[in-house]
């Protein structure tokens, strides 16, 4: 349909009902892109009882939002600006685990 052959995508989704997974990406979209080389997508989906990221590996986005006290790490070279939020004070090894992640991050922000 579309001779897209790259895609970068950022959503950020507010739902009550239920989230995107990954056949339902498949299916309504990417199917549709039979030229698409390359997908780097970060989605970001917030409900009532919690939020998920998903995101494409090496993250290639210069912002990381909402990033709370179970982030798994993983090396996140070209993120600049972090910000971070949760219920629960953070600990020394979070950011520990964030200046590791993040390594050229310039600005970060509490929620």
């Amino acid at each position: 349909m579309l001779n897209l052959e790259k895609l970068g995508l950022y959503l950020s989704i507010s739902v009550d009902e239920r989230f995107i997974d990954g056949n339902n990406l498949k299916e309504n979209i990417l199917n549709h892109m039979s030229q698409l080389n390359q997908f780097i997508f970060h989605i970001r989906f917030q409900r009532k009882q919690g939020q998920c990221h998903i995101y494409s590996y090496p993250f290639l986005m210069k912002y990381y939002e909402d990033t709370t006290n179970n982030f798994p790490s993983g090396l996140c070279p070209y993120v600049r600006v972090v910000s971070l939020y949760d219920e629960y004070p953070f600990e020394h090894a979070f950011f520990i685990r964030i200046a590791q992640s993040f390594p050229l991050m310039e600005k970060i922000n509490f929620e």
